[in-house]
């Protein structure tokens, strides 16, 4: 279990997908799907995982696209078609809070602790999926792609939160299920907590020791 003291802890640094919201799977059919459209076949959802959560649409298709030295002419629309299928996949499926974290927000709310939504996704990409999970907005500031120059693993998403917040990096926890958004949050000299809902080995990559590893939210105590 971990216990987070909020007579230290004033803010919480949370990711948006498959931390928050349970769509990491909802994500690999999508792209699967999209490069089946020009017959390139995806990894497998552990690969996918371990390898490409975290990182924009865009780095993961191009990423794709060389490896199987195919022309990157048409990755644009590429994207937006992996868009389009899992825009059209969650509308038809819906998209899971993750178990524990609409309860645990809450409860952080109500001690007073601030609460920042870090999303490497855009802003009217994360509306639409917290209006389809019914995910409230009681967040004190939501940071997105258009309001950093580098996304993650680079830390300005996590220091522009904290700006917001008004919040130092040693009043601070943060939450994240990749080896990417992690690595952001540490170079943000954040305390790192890593949501592995998967049972996959080294998620995390090198970073597992350095951080505090979970299942789900209800492995969270508050005090």
């Amino acid at each position: 279990m971990l216990e987070i003291d909020t007579s230290k802890i004033q803010g919480c640094l949370i990711d948006f997908d498959g931390t928050l919201l349970d769509s990491d799977e909802i994500h690999h059919r999508a792209y699967t799907l999209a490069l089946k459209t020009i017959d390139l076949p995806y990894l497998s959802l552990e690969e996918h995982v371990k390898s490409n959560v975290g990182f924009t649409s865009e780095q993961i298709l191009e990423k794709e696209l060389r490896k199987n030295s195919h022309t990157l002419v048409g990755l644009d629309e590429l994207v937006l078609m992996k868009r389009y299928i899992f825009t059209q996949l969650m509308m038809k499926e819906g998209v899971k809070i993750m178990s524990g974290a609409f309860e645990l927000i809450n409860k952080l709310k109500e001690k007073g602790v601030k609460l920042a939504l870090v999303s490497s996704g855009k802003f009217l990409v994360v509306q639409k999926m917290m209006l389809v999970a019914k995910l409230p907005n009681i967040f004190d500031t939501i940071v997105t792609r258009e309001m950093v120059k580098s996304t993650k693993p680079d830390p300005e998403s996590y220091i522009v939160a904290m700006k917001n917040l008004k919040i130092d990096k040693q009043n601070c926890i943060g939450f994240e299920n990749d080896k990417t958004g992690v690595e952001a949050l540490l170079k943000a000299g954040i305390k790192t907590v890593g949501l592995s809902r998967f049972s996959y080995p080294k998620i995390f990559g090198e970073f597992e020791s350095q951080i505090t590893i979970i299942k789900d939210f209800t492995e969270i105590t508050i005090s």
